[in-house]
């Protein structure tokens, strides 16, 4: 059929996940902190969920990108069955797309309450940690907006795609400027993708740091656990 391919095409958005480990109890403004946070990683656990379903429907839609270029225009009909059958992976992919905004937006919430119990906060090193802390997660969350919005146009533009080639006088030149424009847009995911990974390792690092300035003992394990 085509000659021009998708460069990037569909790739594996892999993310950095939030580190959990096992809740404490007590009620002292860096004890609320702790619980806070703990919190949020079982918010976004069905971000977490997400992700395999997500992978494995890129590569289908991979899949069927490359069986329909691989056709010529004898087999128009079967080019329009495998493009609606990628319309309805891309339709799937936007589903999780949206479970794992929704569960982002949810720890977002509970997470914003940080900033009100660090006012409590005696020890001025600790409030400056918490603060730093409560910055950077906000960055993460801001970044991961934005990937959220790149990650829709990538979407929007597959679809495009498989509704141009149902059409079977496309100009060649159309779907190749097109598909230029997918290429640019993964490309921008990737980008953005690996900047919100960046941020979470930081979190991840500096949260833990957190809890040892504030008495917590963090013990490494499959099933991690805190201890004051």
């Amino acid at each position: 059929m085509y000659k021009q391919q998708k460069i990037i095409g569909i790739l594996s958005v892999l993310v950095t996940l939030l580190l959990g480990t096992a809740a404490c109890s007590g009620t002292s403004p860096e004890e609320k902190i702790y619980n806070t946070l703990e919190e949020v990683v079982s918010l976004e656990a069905d971000f977490e969920e997400q992700q395999e379903p997500l992978t494995e429907l890129e590569l289908k839609d991979k899949e069927l990108f490359d069986q329909i270029i691989s056709l010529s225009m004898d087999d128009f009909d079967q080019i329009v069955t495998l493009s609606n059958e990628a319309l309805n992976v891309v339709a799937k992919r936007e589903e999780h797309l949206k479970n794992e905004y929704e569960s982002i937006e949810a720890g977002r919430k509970h997470f914003e309450t940080i900033l009100s119990i660090t006012d409590n906060m005696k020890d001025e090193d600790l409030k400056k940690s918490a603060t730093a802390l409560f910055e950077l997660m906000s960055q993460r969350y801001t970044v991961y907006e934005d990937l959220h919005q790149r990650y829709n146009q990538s979407l929007s533009l597959d679809k495009e795609l498989y509704e141009m080639l149902q059409i079977e006088d496309l100009p060649l030149e159309q779907l190749e400027s097109h598909i230029t424009k997918i290429n640019e847009s993964y490309t921008n995911v990737m980008d953005t993708n690996e900047k919100f990974n960046q941020l979470t390792n930081e979190f991840n690092e500096s949260k833990l740091s957190f809890y040892k300035n504030a008495g917590f003992e963090i013990e490494h394990s499959d099933d991690s656990n805190v201890s004051e």
